[in-house]
């Protein structure tokens, strides 16, 4: 019987010795190690830590209103889709919604609990 590991590992070279696997590896490798040079890497480390030097109500409320956006864009798309579809993929973007709104008001409780749970 083999374990985990080797198990992984196998799974690990079969994808690797693939063709599918050398394709992806021979354009991930030179993306790999310019990244961290890169102006784009710079750029997001900045946008990183400007964003995590914000007070967590605030990185809350920010996540919030990502949320709200993003299922009120796939609300909107799905009910312009020409099929019919299901009641569920008009109803989980609004009970979303509500929730992300929930947290976004409620984004100062929540910071301090959190910051509660961390001490």
């Amino acid at each position: 019987m083999m374990s985990a590991d080797c198990d992984g590992d196998a799974l690990d070279r079969a994808i690797r010795e693939s063709v599918g696997g050398r394709v992806v590896k021979a354009i991930v490798d030179p993306v790999a190690r310019a990244w961290p040079s890169s102006r784009l890497h710079a750029i997001a480390s900045s946008v990183s830590a400007s964003f995590n030097r914000l007070p967590l109500a605030v990185r809350i409320r920010c996540g919030a209103i990502a949320g709200i956006v993003s299922m009120a864009f796939s609300a909107v798309v799905t009910s312009l889709q020409p099929r019919a579809t299901d009641r569920m993929s008009t109803a989980l973007p609004l009970v979303l919604i509500l929730i992300f709104a929930a947290a976004g008001v409620g984004g100062d409780a929540i910071a301090r609990a959190v910051e509660r749970t961390r001490r």
